[in-house]
């Protein structure tokens, strides 16, 4: 005679199925949150450069040069001016290694 319901293995199958589907979406979950994490730093590092280069702005042609070199946001940025021309200079702006810069601004003043 036949018994109605579940047997012993169907449960632990069941209950394994269940587990793993939940480890998943938790696995995800985190995996969301770091690069939740990740977006904001670079945000802040895009936010301070774009600043950074808005007080450029302010600085005369003959003085940028003395920008060269300059660092902010506790030494992660730095700034570089180069002489294109007698008129024209590049203004440069990254934040992390200059070979591999996280977040990078370029942009030319003229006299």
């Amino acid at each position: 005679m036949r018994q109605s319901g579940f047997s012993l293995l169907e449960i632990i199958l069941a209950v394994g199925l269940l587990v793993m589907a939940v480890c998943g979406l938790v696995q995800g979950i985190i995996a969301a949150g770091r690069f939740m994490d990740v977006l904001d730093r670079r945000g802040e590092k895009i936010s301070e450069s774009i600043k950074i280069m808005e007080q450029i702005k302010s600085v005369s042609f003959e003085a940028l040069g003395g920008l060269d070199g300059s660092t902010f946001w506790d030494g992660r940025g730095k700034i570089k001016i180069v002489p294109v021309s007698a008129t024209l200079q590049k203004i440069m702006i990254w934040v992390g290694e200059e070979s591999k810069p996280e977040v990078y601004f370029e942009t030319l003043s003229a006299n």
